[in-house]
């Protein structure tokens, strides 16, 4: 009884979180965005696809294919760049309008049945200007989300809206194209991207960050900006390993993009039909996915998920390399596809609680880069694997890779689990202190990541006046007194902090602040605190007023802290 109790709270602290997604009016509309934009990918690779093959056959689908990924590996980290440089909403905004306005031309090339190489240069194009929309919708959703299980809510509708349009994308394309011409179904898709970027218009973006400081390397100058998505991922251990594994994933993946057909066409004998059939089969797998992730939002501990949606994505691959049969391929691909739903969500979501706002968009965007090769990479060796060992080794082969890397790895998974719990007294000691009332839920997590503990004993000194000022302190028990000489300025107790002035106006501490109880304090690094006051103009707003009152009393008292 008791488990059940707990599932059905959980159960109903998702849909409250799902619903608080659709409540947000920003996330609201960059959900809308994101489904049209997902049906533009979709749709439009099936209408190219279409016009490639009428073209120059199998071969220049594959062309197609290859030349409209292969310049993303390269171009998808330097939009990470330009999405933490410049507002994200106009980034989006802006290359929604320009792929529009490049798919109307595709459009008239196939109507006027131009060369087909013009047609893929202006696929390339597009499909370039469409790297930079992950990055920056991946950096600006923690901003805008009112709370942690929002921001893994926002995630689990992000993996819904993907899994339908994998499914509905082609499936609108395709009865379309029953009716009419692909080069009608890319103007239709010209039009759903001027959609997605209405929705866009109204999305309020907060203020920028500031700079990133030591805290957050973002590679300062020239062609080293570009490299801080990597500097973070590599200088991160826990994201290293994600990252990792992440790419193995993607490996697998393109692995299975090339395994499918080959399976369908030799090994199952289900003709051209088949390949769709199995690639509904994932997509359905996609979808249930959905309703996996749901249990997901409001977790502290995401890794676990994370390594088991891994060996989902492996183990089904193996099985059907031992025992080849349609109705077994098709479930197993079905649970492929579920596994990749419960994977993109929560790596996606460690990586914004892992990773400085500052920089978020650059280390998706090299993220996603190095995913986007594995992936090339993994289409690539599949030919020569199969040529080796023959396709149902194969099959066996790639299908262990991603279970037995994932045994292997998974201490270090679960210690990523325990460097990434959101520490609950932080937080709870955070939202007590007026100063950072006003921050948003996700970035009182990401300071709450930051928080030290310091135990000291009654008449313990804290802070002496005239030395330098490093750290913010809050208090969680006990309290301490503030002096000038003899002069005893003020008491704090639990839910007030100290220590402020000196880190915003850059001067010496101008108290004393002595233990008065047994005392728990959380202190917060200057360059994280600063970052957090300046950054919003609220709690700059009320740190401005606080220091101005302590200065007040210390002019007239002669000292505060």
């Amino acid at each position: 009884m008791a488990l059940l109790r707990r599932a059905r709270a959980r159960a109903r602290e998702s849909a409250a979180a799902l619903r608080q997604v659709l409540a947000n009016p920003d996330l609201r509309r960059l959900q809308l965005a994101t489904a049209a934009s997902t049906v533009v990918n979709w749709m439009s690779g099936v209408a190219l696809a279409v016009i490639a093959f009428e073209a120059g056959g199998a071969a220049a689908v594959g062309i197609l294919g290859a030349v409209r990924l292969v310049p993303s590996i390269v171009l998808t980290p330097l939009a990470g760049v330009l999405a933490d440089r410049y507002p994200k909403v106009r980034i989006m905004l802006g290359s929604a309008l320009i792929r529009a306005a490049i798919l109307a031309g595709i459009s008239a090339a196939a109507l006027d049945h131009l060369a087909l190489a013009l047609i893929v240069v202006l696929a390339t194009l597009a499909s370039s200007v469409g790297c930079v929309v992950r990055p920056a919708q991946t950096a600006l959703v923690p901003q805008i989300a009112r709370s942690p299980e929002e921001l893994t809510a926002n995630n689990v509708v992000s993996g819904a809206s993907e899994a339908v349009g994998a499914v509905g994308g082609p499936a609108i394309a395709g009865l379309l194209l029953i009716v009419t011409t692909p080069a009608v179904v890319i103007l239709l898709v010209a039009a759903a991207a001027i959609a997605s970027a209405l929705a866009l218009w109204r999305v309020r973006e907060p203020a920028p960050l500031p700079a990133a400081g030591p805290a957050a390397p973002t590679g300062a100058r020239g062609g080293s900006e570009v490299l801080a998505g990597f500097v973070v991922i590599a200088s991160t251990p826990g994201l290293r390993l994600l990252t990792g594994l992440y790419a193995a994933q993607t490996l697998i993946a393109g692995a299975l993009a090339v395994l499918s057909v080959a399976l369908a066409l030799t090994l199952l004998h289900l003709g051209q039909p088949g390949v769709g059939y199995l690639d509904g089969a994932m997509a359905a797998g996609g979808i249930l996915g959905v309703l996996g992730s749901v249990v997901l939002i409001g977790r502290r501990r995401l890794a676990a998920p994370f390594g088991i949606g891994l060996v989902l994505w492996g183990l089904p691959i193996l099985l059907i390399g031992v025992a080849p049969g349609v109705a077994l391929a098709v479930v197993m691909l079905a649970l492929v596809g579920l596994g990749n739903t419960v994977v993109d969500v929560a790596a996606v979501t460690l990586l914004q609680r892992a990773v400085d706002g500052r920089v978020l968009a650059r280390a998706y965007g090299a993220m996603e880069g190095l995913l986007r090769g594995t992936m090339v990479l993994g289409t690539g060796l599949v030919p020569l694997l199969i040529v080796g060992l023959g396709l149902r080794r194969s099959l066996i082969v790639v299908g262990a890779l991603l279970p037995i890397t994932t045994v292997l790895a998974w201490p270090r998974l679960r210690a990523i689990d325990r460097r990434s719990e959101m520490p609950v007294r932080g937080l709870a000691v955070l939202r007590r202190l007026p100063l950072f009332q006003a921050l948003p839920e996700p970035v009182l997590e990401a300071l709450a990541q930051h928080l030290t503990e310091r135990r000291v004993a009654a008449g313990e000194v804290v802070i002496r006046r005239g030395d330098v000022g490093d750290l913010y302190y809050a208090i969680e028990l006990g309290s301490v007194v503030v002096t000038d000489g003899d002069r005893r300025l003020a008491r704090h107790g639990p839910g007030e902090g100290f220590g402020e002035i000196a880190l915003l106006r850059d001067v010496p501490r101008t108290a004393t602040v002595t233990a008065e109880t047994d005392t728990v304090l959380l202190a917060l690094d200057r360059d994280e605190f600063i970052t957090a006051v300046t950054g919003h103009p609220t709690t700059r707003a009320a740190a401005d007023s606080l220091v101005a009152s302590r200065l007040a009393a210390a002019v007239f008292t002669r000292g505060t802290a």
